[in-house]
């Protein structure tokens, strides 16, 4: 069966027409791929990314009834193996923020998220975790007055055109960088926002804005 074009059709094909809200991921901690059953000194559901086991395991906080992955010493590292979403507009900039908290009143957490693309049938799951920088860093965040307060770090970025077309998958590595006075940072979730590509065919004339707030419709100038 022929399909006929007319403007109509053709208007409704292209993202260049559209402003687009932002798309949002938020992957919980114990949901990463790069957790496993480990026995070693404590039995538990650990990292098995950098450094030791013990040192980045699966805890309840606070009697929440929520989980978290216990970050208790710096340079240890939690990753992810992921399907991009299809909607992700590899040409602008995608931009990662760590959710975190501790049994703190003061102190600071300096986060970081390294990446490596796959690419089918080409790239191997080798020996090596994902080590490449984002081409902006996160800074570090600070811990409000209350402990175990919800804490969501600064964005950092991912330059648009850095991963090629063809990425189809991509493995993140959340790691504890430096700490100021905290000794446990708990590891909630990570954040992904990016602009999307919703239609056949092109980009928005821009990146998406976020707004103040997830769900709000207020944005800053």
């Amino acid at each position: 069966m022929q399909h006929s074009l007319s403007p109509q059709t053709e208007y409704l094909k292209r993202n260049e027409r559209l402003w687009m809200r932002p798309g949002r991921l938020y992957i919980p901690a114990w949901q990463f791929s790069g957790l496993d059953y480990e026995t070693t000194t404590a039995t538990d559901i650990k990292s098995m990314s950098t450094g030791a086991a013990n040192d980045t395991s699966v805890a309840e906080i606070n009697s929440s009834g929520i989980t978290a992955v216990n970050f208790t010493a710096n340079l240890n590292a939690l990753d992810h193996f992921m399907a991009i979403p299809a909607d992700m507009d590899l040409s602008f900039p995608v931009y990662f923020s760590v959710v975190w908290t501790a049994n703190n009143v003061a102190g600071s957490v300096t986060w970081d998220v390294r990446y490596k693309p796959y690419v089918t049938g080409v790239t191997v799951l080798g020996a090596a975790v994902a080590a490449t920088a984002t081409s902006k860093t996160i800074t570090a965040s600070a811990m409000p007055a209350v402990a175990f307060t919800i804490v969501t770090s600064a964005e950092g970025r991912l330059n648009g055109g850095v991963w090629p077309e063809n990425t189809e998958y991509v493995q993140l590595g959340v790691i504890r960088s430096t700490t100021t006075t905290i000794t446990t940072a708990s590891f909630l979730g990570l954040n992904i926002r990016y602009t999307r590509k919703l239609l056949q065919y092109g980009s928005m004339k821009a990146e998406a804005k976020p707004a103040t707030y997830i769900a709000s419709e207020k944005f800053a100038d």
